[in-house]
């Protein structure tokens, strides 16, 4: 291999980690969390009901409903998860981000 080449392959091996991060930057805590309830809430699906329009305080109170598995689900979220997941899914609709 020719020392351009080789320096060629170095650059591009130094610089595949920084694409990544910036790619990985584009998404907020709030969007990468709301991606994952989208997953059965997508307005798609009639079984579940979507998560568009759906405010912070709405779903705060289900953090307390222990009549649904939602419950459990956001239990591990601090209120301030719970705040960017109503912003994103606000943002884009109840889509995934």
């Amino acid at each position: 291999m020719s020392r351009a080449a080789s320096w060629a392959v170095g650059l591009l091996v130094a610089a595949a980690p920084c694409v990544h991060a910036a790619e990985s930057d584009a998404f907020s805590r709030g969007d990468r969390i709301a991606a994952t309830c989208v997953t059965c809430h997508h307005p798609a699906n009639i079984h579940i009901p979507p998560l568009s329009g759906t405010s912070a305080a709405a779903l705060s109170s289900l953090t307390v409903a222990e009549d649904t598995v939602m419950h459990r689900l956001l239990s591990g979220l601090t209120p301030e998860d719970i705040e960017a997941v109503a912003e994103s899914l606000a943002r884009t609709g109840g889509e995934a981000p």
